[in-house]
């Protein structure tokens, strides 16, 4: 990870403009340093993001191609059972009519 620079200098003697003394400007300037530091970390790259961006692209065009062959696999059934319904309506038909 790339690290961010922190001017120390130009935070202490911004602090010192502002009306602090010299030896807290520069405490401060140290401490905002140490915690900016620490953390980095925690934040997200450029590189984090593309990163990301790509896995989502790569899981989302999966789970369209999961839908999509769950979506034929149900199609696929209910014409099944569909057919399967109409030959036998279609046979309990043809044995009424044999029986009239």
């Amino acid at each position: 990870m790339n690290a961010i620079a922190f001017d120390t200098l130009k935070v202490a003697r911004r602090l010192a403009e502002a009306g602090l003394d010299t030896k807290t400007a520069e405490g401060l300037s140290e401490t905002f340093a140490e915690v900016f530091a620490e953390q980095q970390d925690a934040l997200a790259t450029k590189s984090d993001i593309r990163e990301l961006s790509a896995l989502m692209e790569s899981n989302t065009r999966e789970l369209r191609s999961e839908i999509r062959a769950e979506i034929r696999q149900a199609t696929a059934d209910s014409l099944k059972w569909g057919l399967g319904a109409l030959i036998a309506l279609l046979g309990l038909l043809f044995a009424a009519i044999k029986l009239t």
